[in-house]
């Protein structure tokens, strides 16, 4: 698709046509995006392990606490999916959120006042496939979104 040395700007683009020059602006304005959304993603899956591992002082309805499981991680899906353009780095992408996920439940066992269940890992795994099957159907929607309402 686009010459590794144009997207990293390595070379010199006098020698080439102009054609070349336009290829490697949309490869640039590709790496800054992809640079930004995988920001996005770590400073969101920071809070996922922040939130996950904050030790419980109350009571909480099981049904909102299921829902907030399937939120927190459709989210983490499909912020991972838009982080990556290449298929094989998607699928390792959703792994690791299914992965994370089983981590943080068994991390929970140590934090005062939270304990580790099966259900919640079922749910956040659930809330992955969720979110992949969205981004599946409305994926490009969403990117066109971004890269429509974002100037970045």
């Amino acid at each position: 698709m686009f010459s590794g040395r144009i997207l990293l700007g390595q070379g010199d683009l006098s020698s080439v046509d102009p054609f070349s020059s336009i290829i490697y602006d949309m490869g640039s304005l590709l790496l800054k995006f992809y640079t930004r959304i995988r920001f996005v993603l770590l400073v969101y899956v920071l809070l996922v392990i922040l939130m996950s591992l904050v030790p419980s002082s109350g009571f909480s309805f099981w049904h909102i606490d299921k829902i907030g499981h399937l939120i927190a991680y459709g989210g983490l899906a499909i912020l991972a999916l838009l982080s990556f353009d290449v298929n094989s780095e998607r699928l390792a992408a959703l792994l690791g959120s299914i992965v994370l996920g089983a981590l943080l439940e068994c991390g929970q066992s140590f934090v005062p006042g939270r304990h580790m269940s099966l259900i919640d890992g079922i749910v956040n795994s659930l809330g992955v496939f969720l979110g992949a099957l969205f981004f599946r159907f409305r994926g490009q929607i969403l990117l066109d979104w971004i890269r429509s309402h974002l100037s970045w």
